[in-house]
């Protein structure tokens, strides 16, 4: 059974607060260590309690992964396999980006899953309707344990700065294809993804 959010009726809910019982999307819980919990006032003081100072260890955990620059890395891998593939496995009469982006996902792939840095996973690469998707997973941390606006504040830039001006990525630029960073923790949980258009990069 579908339940949706007790604030946004269109949105599908991905689970209810703990402490009032209603359901919320995602926009509108806060994840504890165990639990979710709305942003009612007394909800959200029971959410303060169960996290306590994680905060403050959110920054210190996620200062740690910054520190290894994940995106420089992959951006160089990623970019010299897209290289090769595109001027030797193309065949002239091949004209559909889709079918290139396939070829370009199905050859990464044969190398993945792969470490990227000791604390990143690349797991695959898919593709569809001219976008192209990485998946990655921080495997030493949960979700609860990164500060997502520290994580984006300084890999977003990072990885976007690769796809403007890394050489070999110029012919996926030239095709105006999106792409899409997404990064799971440990157990698998999405905990961010970083999405770039052509109008944003060229």
């Amino acid at each position: 059974m579908k339940y949706f959010c007790k604030n946004h009726p269109l949105k599908e809910a991905i689970s209810y607060c703990h402490n009032c019982g209603n359901y919320f999307c995602k926009d509108c819980l806060n994840e504890g260590k165990e639990y979710y919990y709305c942003n009612t006032n007394d909800c959200f003081k029971k959410y303060i309690d169960e996290v306590g100072n994680l905060s403050q260890n959110k920054v210190k955990k996620t200062s740690k992964i910054l520190t290894v620059v994940v995106s420089i890395i992959v951006m160089a891998l990623v970019g010299t396999i897209v290289k090769q593939i595109s001027s030797g496995l193309f065949k002239p009469a091949e004209t559909t980006i889709d079918s290139q982006l396939m070829k370009i996902a199905n050859e990464i792939n044969k190398n993945c899953p792969f470490m990227v840095d000791s604390e990143t996973r690349a797991d695959n690469v898919g593709t569809v309707a001219k976008t192209i998707y990485y998946n990655f997973t921080l495997i030493n941390y949960s979700d609860y344990e990164i500060d997502k606006v520290l994580f984006e504040s300084n890999i977003k830039p990072t990885v976007l700065n690769g796809v403007k001006t890394n050489p070999e990525m110029k012919y996926l630029r030239d095709k105006r294809v999106t792409f899409v960073y997404n990064y799971r923790d440990k157990n698998g949980k999405h905990i961010i993804s970083f999405k770039f258009t052509p109008q944003e990069y060229l």
